[in-house]
């Protein structure tokens, strides 16, 4: 079902791709850089992670306040550009204030992704099967297992400033390229 329907097979290969890049920067790499980086303890950490999830509600309810969300598709592929650009942009400060403020604009944009493509994977889908492409949708998280492997070796090796470089424009570079050869997607 979903290998004949270009919209659905596009998000899921979005749902893996920002689990093996996105979701490891403020899982697996944040610690690292609130310890290497920017010279903090745990409460700083805590408050690394409040800016990021701030972000996230704040983006989640505005999506929810919208009444008809309108190209979708065009908005998954924004979000997670923005979402990886801003990994970029954090991994280049070095100031914990700018830090804060750049991971609430990560934070939304993770939502904003998260919250669109359900939206796309349920307005697409025939009731029959929404369990199992939601399954489906499920089963992509475990990306995050060999994305933290990778982001936590190359941080080990390299440190976490490039790490999070190579996640940014990795998550970038790979949306792009899916856009390019998921047009139903893009115009969606």
């Amino acid at each position: 079902y979903v290998k004949g329907n270009q919209v659905l097979w596009a998000v899921l290969l979005v749902a893996v791709i920002i689990n093996l890049a996105g979701w490891t920067f403020h899982t697996s790499l944040m610690p690292i850089f609130a310890r290497d980086v920017l010279d903090t303890d745990s409460a700083g950490l805590g408050l690394l992670l409040f800016a990021f999830g701030i972000g996230a509600f704040g983006g989640s309810a505005i999506l929810a306040l919208m009444r008809n969300l309108r190209h979708v598709g065009k908005m998954i592929i924004l979000a997670v550009i923005v979402w990886h650009g801003s990994i970029l942009m954090f991994s280049a400060s070095q100031s914990f204030y700018m830090s804060l403020a750049i991971l609430v604009v990560t934070g939304m944009a993770f939502s904003s992704t998260q919250v669109l493509m359900l939206t796309l994977l349920l307005r697409t889908t025939e009731s029959d099967y929404r369990g199992r492409v939601i399954g489906l949708r499920s089963m992509a998280i475990y990306a995050f297992t060999f994305g933290s492997m990778a982001a936590g070796a190359m941080a080990g090796l390299w440190g976490a400033p490039l790490a999070a470089t190579i996640v940014g424009l990795s998550g970038i570079v790979l949306v792009v390229i899916l856009a390019v050869f998921t047009p139903k997607l893009w115009h969606f």
